[in-house]
C-alpha cells in the first residue's frame, strides 16, 4: 500500500477510535474462523460440530483482539512518521 493510501485508511481508522479499530478487527477475524472451516466441513459432507466451530470463533475474536492491540501502535507510529516527514504527498 502506498503512503497516500495508508494516510488516507489510517485516518478514517482513527477517526472512528481505538476501541472500535479492536473491536472491528476481532469479529472479522472471528467471522472468517468461523465461516470458512464450517463452508468446508459442509463442501466435504462431513458431520458439523457447533461446538469445534464455536472454539475457532472464540480464538478469532481473542486473535483479533491480540492482532488489533499490536497493529494499532504500529499504525500511529507510521502516519506520524509519514505525517512528520510530509510523505504525505
Amino acid at each position: 500500500m502506498n503512503n497516500k493510501k495508508f494516510i488516507s485508511n489510517w485516518k478514517k481508522y482513527r477517526r472512528k477510535g481505538k476501541k472500535r479499530y479492536i473491536l472491528e478487527n476481532s469479529i472479522f477475524i472471528a467471522i472468517g474462523m468461523s465461516i470458512i472451516p464450517t463452508i468446508v466441513t459442509l463442501v466435504r459432507g462431513n458431520e458439523y460440530y457447533i461446538d469445534s466451530h464455536l472454539s475457532l470463533s472464540f480464538g478469532g475474536l481473542v486473535g483479533g483482539l491480540i492482532a488489533g492491540l499490536i497493529n494499532w501502535p504500529r499504525n500511529e507510529r507510521k502516519y506520524n512518521e509519514l505525517m512528520n516527514n510530509n510523505l504525505d504527498k
